[in-house]
């Protein structure tokens, strides 16, 4: 077996974030993709470093930092946010209140976010109270909520939507109460109170039955998926993920159809149910825009291909990996066309396809010498050798072997250097044993 299991190889992901199952656009139709660098060592806090760099040379991105600080500031902020062309990295709290955003459009409960003046709405707090006007009430400490809550007081922000709540209860104003509820769980979640965030959810999922309103409840069934997974109880995770994309469906709600996939997928691909992955991203391709879907289409070939390899599967592993090669070459996605190159090349040496083997690593190691990855370079030379030693090519193996030891003694990474030193022992042993037969 070439890969024993599934990996995400984006330059982040292959330099310790990870990628979390959201996706969302601003108003201006800028994509936003969310990671997390967990348990930063001093060692993962360099690679992510340099993935930044690499991020910002390979795809002109603007990193919104500074990272002569990034290793002192990132136990703080340890969220990455990729908006459009822009990188930065976010706090909790900010990761949350993204969340928070997404989270509301898909489940309808979509408040005006035109800016708030708090003071103005003190003084028409006061008047509605003088005249008690509670409708007006209701929508004024709602708002004042908000305020608050970009103030970053979560407090005060608390105690107005509970106000909301109150007020709302004695109009009968279900909806109002739904909306509060929502916002009173998003904040919980941000303070990583998740039992309490729950208990909010499914009162607001409550209401939204009342209201029957089911692409609130399809919001909400994904809410709480995510704060499950936050839990790491990845199984009630799934069921409510799975509940999200029953009522997208019975919608025709392609695009929360789509993200209920991608995250039934990942969740299944924590849980080892490989056939479940398979499932649901074969989904995402029925349904996917080719090209506002490019990303994900690009992640979707790859993991299957990473997941039909790990079956064995191996027709269809190159299939999904030569697809996914043609959009990355679309896309000029450097950093995937590398990655595809290594894992068809491995799959191919284990069919004993040796000459196709060989032009993928080739096309491995041209792909990282444009990205100047050294050390993705050493690999490359190491599969390159074993290749022409098996093609009795032995002055080829010999230099690629050469070549890799003096990339891992530039870097100074001793495990690339032993293996190129073992493989060139191997290799001189075989050609003395290969004489000793002739002769």
């Amino acid at each position: 077996m070439a890969i024993a299991a599934i990996y995400n190889t984006h330059i982040l992901t292959t330099n310790g974030f990870e990628k979390l199952p959201f996706r969302a656009q601003t108003e201006t139709k800028q994509k936003i993709r969310l990671y997390h660098l967990k348990d930063p060592t001093s060692e993962k806090i360099e690679k992510a470093k340099q993935a930044i760099l690499q991020e910002c040379q390979e795809k002109e991105r603007t990193y919104l930092g500074d990272l002569e600080t990034f290793a002192q500031r990132v136990s703080e902020t340890p969220y990455l946010v990729k908006e459009g062309k822009n990188l930065r990295m976010a706090s909790y709290e900010e990761y949350s209140q993204i969340q928070e955003k997404y989270s509301r459009q898909v489940s309808g409960y979509t408040p005006d976010n035109s800016p708030i003046d708090l003071e103005r709405c003190l003084s028409d707090l006061e008047l509605a109270t003088q005249q008690g006007d509670i409708r007006t009430l209701i929508t004024i400490h709602y708002q004042i909520g908000k305020c608050f809550l970009s103030l970053k007081d979560d407090s005060n922000a608390l105690r107005h939507y509970n106000l909301s709540i109150k007020k709302a209860e004695q109009l009968g104003d279900v909806e109002s109460q739904a909306k509060a509820h929502c916002a009173i769980g998003n904040i919980y979640v941000s303070q990583k109170e998740y039992d309490l965030a729950l208990k909010q959810y499914f009162i607001c999922l409550e209401k939204a039955e009342v209201l029957k309103d089911e692409k609130a409840q399809g919001g909400i069934y994904y809410n709480i998926g995510n704060v499950y997974l936050l839990k790491e109880d990845l199984d009630s995770s799934l069921a409510f993920y799975q509940e999200q994309l029953r009522i997208a469906k019975q919608l025709g709600d392609q695009k929360a159809q789509k993200i209920a996939h991608y995250c039934i997928g990942n969740v299944s691909k924590s849980l080892e149910d490989y056939q479940e992955v398979r499932n649901h991203f074969l989904s995402i391709l029925e349904i996917a825009d080719k090209e506002e879907d490019q990303e994900i289409l690009l992640e979707v070939h790859f993991t299957l291909g990473s997941l039909y390899d790990s079956m064995e599967d191996y027709p269809e592993a190159l299939k999904s990996y030569k697809t996914c090669f043609e959009y990355a070459l679309q896309a000029r996605d450097e950093e995937m066309v590398k990655s595809v190159c290594r894992a068809l090349g491995d799959i191919y040496q284990d069919l004993l396809h040796h000459r196709e083997a060989l032009e993928s690593y080739q096309m491995y190691f041209e792909a990282a010498f444009r990205l100047n990855d050294r050390l993705a370079m050493g690999e490359a030379c190491c599969r390159l050798g074993r290749v022409y030693a098996l093609l009795n090519q032995p002055h080829e193996a010999k230099s690629c072997y050469e070549h890799a030891s003096t990339i891992g003694q530039d870097l100074n990474h001793e495990m690339l250097i032993k293996k190129a030193q073992i493989q060139a022992i191997l290799l001189a042993f075989n050609n003395s044993a290969a004489k000793g037969i002739a002769l």
